[in-house]
């Protein structure tokens, strides 16, 4: 009796490593009280951003269970800050203790809400997501790093082996990051599937996982530009057509549109590449830049971002160009975009979603002790804009309002749906082994 009831008790707390009605928690201990400044260091000695090889080990516990000789390092491009007292953390909890997991999870991914004073897109995105392609699952979690209250952070779940596991049914096949090695200027050096002679310049500009897959994605790439027309035989264009139709109804602009970054793409069993979103912090019109000008972007241009935005640019963003410009392809991503539109928006079922999560974390938003905004822009940017021009942070409610508007009026999301006459069988009933029109 004892053996089962603690099965079921593990079984139903991995469930809910990321139940969204909850808020949960992490401390971390480490032996050195300069912790902070060696995690600096690390990241300093890894071309001054918020990644690097190194880890400190430290004891963690999460949500009660304690994980002995876990190592942890920063992370993050722009939301790190070496001045900063609240930086986003990556956490192994396997490091020394090989085979250590939280119910299934050994990479803590803990993301600290930077550039989102609503707190609430990278959730929200990431749920709204899952609906319709594989997305990894976040929640809230407070955290402490020895004694020290940290605020609130989002832990999202790691794109690695075991979300390769449950979502594709295998983690052997190629898997590749696509984020540059270094940031580059306007378009050049970016993860933009573009096609390279040179198979070996694949490895500058994307993240490889996987312990093989440049060759692989050399060919995808390859495909794309040279024979779109069979793409599917490469690409699973289904589930990259509701990854385009995702961000760009929500507006989620840092990732394949601004920068060509911030995505996985992951090769399944039979030779297909699947696409994953990733660090949406910056959803709901957070990143300014749409790929094309170089002034940020004002509150109407978010509001009015066109479904078949960089349609006509196969050079700079061929995920989008060769796909969208085949008309199968473009229905396909029509039908795929009103369904969002109209399950998620007009229903608005992400403001519900929005609320029920800023309501959740109200009373720890009063109290962060790290704030990257004050409380006043939290309860205001569910609704209101907060800041201007470089730092316009658009109200999601103000802003999805002008862009459902500005999108009724465009003519592939407002066509009739078509009629589908009831099917009719010669003969009505059919005998086994006939033939049936």
């Amino acid at each position: 009796g004892t053996a089962v009831f603690i099965l079921f008790t593990n079984d139903a707390r991995g469930q809910n490593a990321f139940d969204t009605t909850i808020i949960h928690s992490i401390t971390i201990q480490f032996s050195e009280p300069d912790w902070d400044h060696l995690l600096d260091s690390m990241c300093a000695a890894y071309q001054g951003t918020g990644a690097s090889e190194g880890r400190l080990i430290a004891t963690v516990t999460i949500d009660g269970f304690v994980y002995d000789s876990c190592g942890v390092r920063y992370k993050g491009h722009s939301t790190y800050d070496p001045s900063g007292g609240k930086n986003p953390l990556n956490i192994d909890l396997n490091t020394v203790i090989a085979g250590q997991d939280h119910f299934g999870s050994d990479k803590i991914k803990l993301a600290n809400g930077a550039g989102d004073p609503s707190m609430v897109r990278e959730l929200m995105m990431y749920e709204l997501a899952g609906a319709y392609m594989h997305a990894p699952r976040a929640a809230y979690t407070r955290v402490a790093i020895n004694g020290d209250p940290k605020g609130l952070y989002v832990h999202t779940e790691d794109v690695g082996n075991e979300f390769l596991d449950a979502h594709f049914g295998g983690s052997d096949g190629a898997h590749v990051k696509c984020d540059p090695r270094h940031r580059a200027p306007w378009n050049v050096g970016v993860s933009n599937l573009a096609y390279l002679p040179d198979s070996m310049a694949y490895d500058t500009l994307y993240d490889l996982r996987s312990d093989h897959g440049l060759g692989a994605l050399q060919v995808v790439c390859y495909q794309l530009e040279n024979d779109p027309s069979t793409i599917d035989q490469h690409l699973d264009v289904d589930r990259v057509l509701w990854f385009h139709a995702l961000s760009n109804l929500f507006v989620h602009l840092d990732g394949y549109y601004a920068f060509a970054h911030n995505y996985y793409l992951y090769q399944r069993p039979g030779g297909r590449w699947s696409p994953v979103l990733w660090d949406l912090n910056m959803a709901f019109g957070g990143m300014l830049a749409d790929g094309v000008d170089l002034a940020p972007l004002n509150m109407q241009q978010l509001q009015q971002i066109d479904p078949f935005h960089m349609v006509l640019s196969p050079a700079i963003r061929p995920l989008i160009a060769q796909l969208l410009s085949q008309p199968l392809y473009a229905r396909m991503y029509a039908a795929h975009y009103r369904t969002i539109l109209e399950e998620m928006v007009s229903s608005g079922h992400y403001m519900d979603r929005a609320e029920h999560w800023h309501d959740l974390i109200d009373a720890d938003m009063q109290i962060e002790p790290y704030p990257h905004y004050p409380y006043t822009d939290f309860h205001a940017n569910l609704f209101t804009d907060v800041g201007t021009l470089l730092t316009l942070r658009p109200g999601i409610s103000a802003l999805m309002d002008g862009r459902a508007t500005y999108l009724a009026t465009r003519p592939y999301l407002t066509s009739p749906d078509p009629w589908i006459e009831p099917p009719i069988a010669d003969p009505p009933i059919a005998e086994p082994n006939s033939t049936v029109i």
